[in-house]
């Protein structure tokens, strides 16, 4: 209730699964994320007029498939203004970083099986589909239109490395956790640091 109060007007709230197991797996940490907790922070989220988007990564064991993809969307839909499904990232389209951690390795799909699982359940949500080719990260996205908008991250064609790297082009900035802002997801290269924080200063320093 504080934070819904601070005067935010968007909060993104990440839920892999409901099964507590499922989300331990993946995050590491226990959670406590029930559907009645959900509830209880959507209908605060009312009171102060906070926009609730629930993100949710698809991966092998997790709504990989159009009926398990559209359940979850229909179990949090009453819960939300908005949910967003993507993919895993494959770090290395995606950073400067030329590294995929182990759990992306072998959980992640294939581009062609993400193609098809997104373009068969825009197909299965029907209604009319708003897409923008030029958003974060040069990675198309597709809005299917509900009463709860569906937005797919079609970031398995993500050009963020090429982009950053070849081109010098970006539409976006991060900031890192060291303080330092860069381009895409660069932690190391020094040459991709649009703003160094002062204390890595020094670690550049010729």
């Amino acid at each position: 209730k504080s934070l819904m109060s601070s005067g935010i007007t968007h909060m993104n709230i990440s839920i892999m699964s409901f099964n507590s197991d499922a989300q331990l797996f993946v995050h590491r940490t226990a959670s406590n994320m029930t559907l009645e907790l959900l509830a209880d922070i959507y209908n605060t989220s009312r009171e102060h007029s906070v926009s609730i988007r629930i993100n949710n990564n698809v991966y092998r064991g997790n709504n990989e498939s159009v009926d398990s993809l559209l359940e979850f969307y229909n179990t949090v839909n009453p819960y939300c203004d908005s949910v967003k499904f993507s993919p895993l990232l494959k770090t290395d389209s995606y950073s400067v970083i030329p590294e995929t951690n182990a759990f992306n390795r072998d959980y992640i799909l294939d581009p062609d099986e993400y193609e098809k699982l997104f373009n068969q359940a825009i197909k299965e949500l029907g209604g009319s589909t708003l897409s923008n080719t030029r958003t974060f990260g040069f990675v198309e996205y597709r809005m299917v239109l509900q009463e709860v908008p569906v937005i797919f991250n079609y970031n398995h064609r993500g050009q963020m490395l090429l982009r950053a790297t070849e081109f010098n082009e970006i539409n976006n900035i991060k900031l890192l956790p060291n303080g330092n802002l860069s381009r895409s997801w660069n932690r190391n290269e020094a040459s991709h640091v649009l703003f160094f924080a002062p204390q890595e200063v020094e670690k550049y320093a010729i």
